[in-house]
C-alpha cells in the first residue's frame, strides 16, 4: 500500500503495511507471515537474508529498504516511501569491497540493527 493510503488503525493484512504489495505479501508469506503484528521487532536484515536464503536468488537491494520501511512504521513512526530508506543501507554498506555481496553484510547489520531502531526518525537526511 502506499505509505500515504496507510491507517495505523486498520492493519489487517500485509498489504495494509506501507510500501507491500501483492508481490511482496507473497515474500512475506514465504517467510511465515501471514499478518502485519506477526513482523513486530523483526529484524529486516535478517528477514532480507532469510529471504534470499528461502528463494535461492539474491534479491534486490531494495527489498532490504522495503523492509526497512516496514520494520521502522511497526516501529512506531510514520509511513514513508521504501526509498526514503535507501540512504541508510547505502551508508551502512559503505566501504565494503565491491566483490562482497550485500548478503555478506548482513550479519554485522542485524546486529547493528538494534542500535538502530533506538534512533527516530532516521531518514529524515540526517544520517
Amino acid at each position: 500500500m502506499k505509505p500515504e493510503r496507510v491507517d495505523r488503525n486498520r492493519l489487517k493484512k500485509l498489504t495494509d503495511l506501507p510500501n507491500v504489495g501483492k508481490a511482496v505479501e507473497k515474500d512475506l508469506q514465504l517467510l511465515g507471515f501471514l499478518a502485519p503484528e506477526q513482523l513486530i521487532g523483526q529484524c529486516p536484515f535478517r528477514l532480507f537474508q532469510r529471504l534470499c536464503e528461502i528463494t535461492g536468488e539474491n534479491h534486490d537491494p531494495c527489498m532490504l529498504d522495503l523492509f526497512l520501511s516496514v520494520a521502522d512504521f511497526l516501529d512506531g513512526n510514520r509511513p514513508r516511501p521504501w526509498w526514503e530508506f535507501t540512504p541508510l543501507r547505502k551508508r551502512l554498506f559503505a566501504g565494503r569491497p565491491a566483490d562482497e555481496s550485500l548478503s555478506a553484510g548482513i550479519e554485522f547489520s542485524a546486529i547493528a540493527y538494534s542500535e538502530i531502531r533506538s534512533l527516530k526518525g532516521l531518514p529524515d537526511g540526517s544520517f
